[in-house]
């Protein structure tokens, strides 16, 4: 089902968000921030209208993870955290809806470890943040062999 406010082209999509990580290497990170914040409304919104379409999930855990990077390099833990956490919610979704699709695993071990750094970053070193590092290992191994296994077919 296609989106009912916007067009495909308006969409934020890898493009887009790989600008505003430019923008955010560029030391601009407010600009990065402002237009990392629009482009996870735009996502959220598209995500309450088409719940069921993977995608949508996919750029805003992707967008999430981003701008929970750009607050962790400013060191605004208190705001990294929780972007990281929600990242990691919905591609815990993703990887479980989606099980022969190995990039939602590989973006949920890439928020586990983001979020784990911003743990580790606030002195967080409790239980909490040693469960994100292992989780991201984990996902990391089973990234590895999913693709080991698919690549050992004949």
């Amino acid at each position: 089902t296609a989106p009912t406010r916007t067009n495909q082209s308006s969409i934020p999509g890898p493009r887009t968000i790989k600008s505003r990580t430019v923008l955010r290497q560029l030391s601009k990170p407010a600009e990065a921030e402002s237009t990392y914040a629009a482009a996870i409304e735009t996502l959220r919104e598209l995500h309450r209208e088409v719940p069921g379409h993977p995608e949508y999930r996919q750029e805003l855990g992707v967008a999430l993870n981003n701008i929970g990077n750009l607050y962790a390099a400013l060191q605004r833990y208190e705001k990294a955290r929780p972007a990281h956490e929600e990242a990691v919610a919905l591609f815990r979704e993703l990887a479980a809806d989606y099980l022969k699709v190995p990039i939602y695993r590989q973006e949920l071990a890439n928020s586990f470890n983001s979020l784990g750094a911003v743990r580790a970053s606030e002195k967080d070193l409790d239980d909490a943040a040693m469960k994100a590092v292992t989780e991201a290992i984990g996902e990391f191994q089973k990234q590895y062999a999913t693709k080991r296994e698919a690549t050992a077919r004949p």
